[in-house]
């Protein structure tokens, strides 16, 4: 209290002059309780350099609202005689409030739902970070997809709209028929276990490629022009992240030779160094292709699960602990309660590349940044 009063005083006499009744006014807080107190303040006006609302600012809060109600007119307010301005702030005060409970929760709503998408968990876990009203006993089960809608995943398709949409959707259609003839996959068919297998882990080898790339390139330009980046990197990085775990997951259950691994070298290499190039140039470009990569990937997940349905295979296989640990499935959990929650992040991943496609590459990150502007980029879409 000392220290408040002190940088308030307009001089050291005045505050040395105030200082016994001052001492008498510490003593009655835990005896008097706030209202005596701040009575007690009134008293030293005349003494007290700035008057009592110097004194009031080392009182303690509950102090301040006894003096606010029985001394309106040095700043409190009465309910029943609020004035107009008073009553804003405090609907202004409320909206900040439910706006830290639900902002980002129903900026994410707005896209994601509209879409009948779930974000992956990776996203829904930088949701929560941008809330306060969440203990962490909870955060399991809200990073958790729910069951119902794991089953209503279905493959959807983003018609291209413009030049740079077309040719990446194209783009995609060309490279899925070239790697669906040198596989000999056909969606018509179904595929053995370790078809389907050696199919997905070579996939995600390459579906984490992008998430990194567009992520360092951002992270390298915030710190080259010193700005910040307004959400996109941790989004980027969590979609890599979240590709990885499907291979890592997959790879519980098979281990590829030398001759499957010199493969995914070298269409990594090959596709890390054309996406650079790729994004350096045509940002939007880039997150249209992986929109349109995702799209297949749902189709391919769904192939899957007809698969494993119709009994081809994985009929009552144990989910791997990477999986259930990572998806927070049930610890009983089988190989189509995976494939159900993998497909619904490749859902997400659509979803969001579609969006930041079609955004500025300044614009706030619709699904991550709180604030105003953000709710502005997402009426863009």
């Amino acid at each position: 209290m000392w220290s408040v009063l002190a940088c308030s005083a307009r001089s050291a006499p005045a505050v040395a002059a105030a200082a016994p009744s001052l001492l008498l006014l510490q003593a009655q807080l835990p005896r008097a309780g706030g209202a005596a107190a701040c009575n007690a303040a009134l008293a030293l006006a005349p003494v007290a350099p700035g008057g009592a609302l110097s004194v009031l600012r080392g009182l303690t809060s509950s102090s301040r609202v006894a003096f606010s109600q029985e001394n309106p007119m040095l700043g409190g307010h009465d309910s029943s005689h609020s004035s107009p301005l008073a009553q804003q702030q405090r609907q202004a005060d409320e909206e900040r409030r439910r706006h830290l409970r639900h902002g980002p929760e129903k900026r994410m709503s707005q896209l994601a739902t509209d879409a009948g998408v779930e974000l992956h968990p990776g996203l829904k876990k930088l949701q929560m970070a941008n809330r306060d009203d969440v203990p962490k006993e909870y955060m399991k089960d809200l990073l958790a997809y729910d069951p119902a809608y794991l089953e209503s995943v279905k493959p959807t398709h983003k018609p291209p709209r413009n030049l740079s949409e077309k040719m990446a959707y194209w783009a995609i259609q060309g490279t899925r028929a070239s790697f669906d003839w040198a596989t000999a996959y056909s969606p018509s068919k179904p595929q053995t276990e370790l078809q389907w297998l050696r199919r997905t882990i070579f996939l995600e080898t390459v579906a984490g490629v992008p998430g990194m790339v567009g992520g360092m390139l951002r992270h390298l330009r915030s710190l080259r022009i010193m700005v910040a980046d307004k959400g996109w990197i941790a989004t980027l990085l969590e979609e890599a992240e979240n590709e990885r775990m499907h291979l890592l997951t997959f790879l519980e259950l098979r281990k590829p030779d030398w001759k499957f691994r010199a493969a995914v070298l070298l269409a990594q290499g090959l596709y890390f160094n054309m996406f650079f190039v790729s994004y350096l140039v045509a940002p939007k470009f880039c997150h249209a292709i992986v929109g349109y990569l995702e799209e297949e990937a749902v189709k391919t997940y769904t192939h899957l699960l007809h698969d494993i349905d119709a009994g081809h295979l994985w009929q009552d296989k144990a989910a791997p602990k990477t999986g259930i640990a990572y998806w927070k499935l049930a610890p009983d959990a089988k190989m189509r309660d995976l494939i159900l929650a993998i497909r619904a992040d490749e859902a997400s991943h659509s979803l969001v590349n579609h969006t930041l496609s079609e955004i500025p590459a300044d614009a706030p990150n619709p699904f991550v940044e709180p604030g105003e502007n953000a709710d502005k980029a997402a009426k863009q879409l």
